[in-house]
């Protein structure tokens, strides 16, 4: 679009009650552009207090509802997303990721919106090394395409992106990495924090990822609203890190001592190869094969291009674990945990 002089009468966010979701209300909220989000009956919406918003309760997979918080909106965010590693199965998370995407898409078409930002991960885009790091160019690996997860929110990009070319809509995906920061009320992401300051020990993959400030990524989603090629893919992403460094950051952060068992990427596989017979009995196990490897592995990536177009912020990792932990003490989640 590229008009920085475009301002929107009203803004749709969906999944506004997430982590992402939160930040990006409360950036738009800073511009000043008036909101619309879309949350279900029983969402948590502690991580938008403070927010001012227009708001529609419904499901996310009622197209009708969907049709209806579209209509009026020059623009649409849709952040919402059924997210997570397991279980494995895509029928699981197609609902959410692939339906839901399908009825944003069409409401975006049907309603003249200006522009739809989708928000999808950098799962479906081939990961690289600390080296060479992987942009947007690279295809998703076939680890990624046994991922229930990542396999749905590609084929919701490819409804974007037919959308795209057939029905000229004007849309542009951002891929964001791991998000840590302010406002994970679930917790989603932000768990990683919880989990392991307790534990004198942490048994941790030799892997690694890409980190990035969820404030840094609301603020490019905002950018998105008039910057960013039509039918492009964006990595939103930061830092590349092993766990180990990761955690080493958040112990400092914390004030806390820790050691780390590192476990060989074969064991640590065949603990996973265990999860997956588990899980098949019990869905919601937590671990299986497919998690145990893309745990094993370093997917890393480049933010160039999303810094180039979008003017991604890079914050550093250190402050979003420090504000991030100061939001979970604030809101009592370090006593549950």
């Amino acid at each position: 679009m590229n008009h920085e002089d475009f301002k929107p009468r009203l803004v749709l966010v969906t999944g506004a009650n997430g982590l992402l979701g939160s930040n990006i209300v409360r950036e738009l909220n800073k511009r000043g552009i008036p909101v619309r989000i879309l949350v279900r009956e029983s969402a948590n919406m502690k991580g938008l207090e403070g927010t001012d918003f227009e708001l529609i309760k419904g499901g996310i997979l009622d197209e009708q509802t969907v049709d209806r918080a579209v209509d009026g909106c020059d623009v649409v965010i849709h952040a919402a997303a059924n997210t997570g590693p397991v279980p494995n199965r895509k029928s699981y998370y197609r609902p959410v990721n692939v339906t839901a995407t399908g009825y944003v898409v069409r409401a975006c078409v049907t309603h003249g919106v200006k522009r739809l930002v989708h928000i999808s991960t950098s799962n479906t885009i081939g990961y690289g090394s600390r080296a060479h790091p992987a942009d947007e160019l690279q295809p998703i690996t076939p680890l990624f395409r046994h991922s229930g997860y990542a396999a749905t929110k590609l084929e919701g990009e490819q409804l974007v992106l037919e959308a795209v070319r057939t029905n000229g809509l004007n849309a542009i995906i951002l891929n964001p990495t791991f998000l840590i920061g302010p406002g994970d009320s679930k917790p989603s992401s932000g768990r990683i924090l919880l989990l392991y300051r307790k534990e004198k020990r942490a048994v941790i993959s030799r892997g690694g990822k890409n980190f990035v400030d969820v404030r840094d990524v609301a603020f490019a989603a905002c950018e998105a609203i008039h910057q960013g090629k039509r039918g492009e893919r964006y990595l939103v992403c930061n830092e590349n890190m092993t766990y180990q460094q990761f955690l080493t950051l958040a112990n400092e952060v914390n004030g806390i001592r820790q050691k780390f068992v590192l476990v060989p990427r074969g064991l640590f596989c065949v603990a996973g190869l265990i999860g997956s017979v588990i899980e098949f009995f019990h869905p919601f196990f937590g671990f299986n094969f497919t998690f145990a490897r893309i745990l094993s592995i370093r997917n890393y990536y480049t933010p160039w291009k999303a810094i180039k177009e979008l003017n991604l912020p890079q914050t550093p990792i250190r402050d979003s674990i420090r504000d991030a932990m100061q939001w979970f003490s604030t809101h009592g989640y370090l006593d549950r945990h």
